[in-house]
């Protein structure tokens, strides 16, 4: 079962972790991914947040919602959450082709495998930092 863990982010910048503790059956926070979670860890003020989204990219470093990945084709691209027929998480990415918008869509998955990426995906960045 995938963890249940969100990055915080305040003015554009990560400033913590939140995860469920289902023992004490509250949030706990830690302002590092792989920190301690202590349940008695302060709050962390945010006003956005981004889903842990079970897998990791070549290097390692987990993937959350909205990071930029360089697919293994070169294009960079964004992790999103979709609904609907092929519900799940996909990296979504446009390229200007002459006077059209191309948009890319692939499925970010592990053939049910949620501890690695089988892929050469790389987090870049995320969507909440400037450019």
């Amino acid at each position: 079962m995938r963890e249940i863990k969100f990055r915080l982010i305040e003015k554009g910048k990560i400033v913590g972790y939140e995860r469920w503790n289902s023992l004490a059956g509250k949030w706990c926070y830690d302002t590092k991914a792989d920190g301690n979670f202590d349940i008695r860890n302060p709050f962390i003020p945010h006003t956005d947040k981004d889903a842990f989204t079970g897998l990791k990219d070549k290097n390692g470093v987990e993937i959350y919602e909205g990071d930029k990945i360089r697919y293994m084709d070169g294009k960079d691209m964004v992790v999103e959450w979709k609904d609907g027929t092929y519900c799940g998480w996909h990296i979504h990415g446009k390229r200007k082709m002459g006077e059209h918008i191309h948009h890319y869509i692939y499925g970010l998955y592990n053939y049910g495998k949620l501890d690695n990426c089988n892929y050469n995906h790389e987090v870049i960045g995320h969507i909440h930092e400037e450019s």
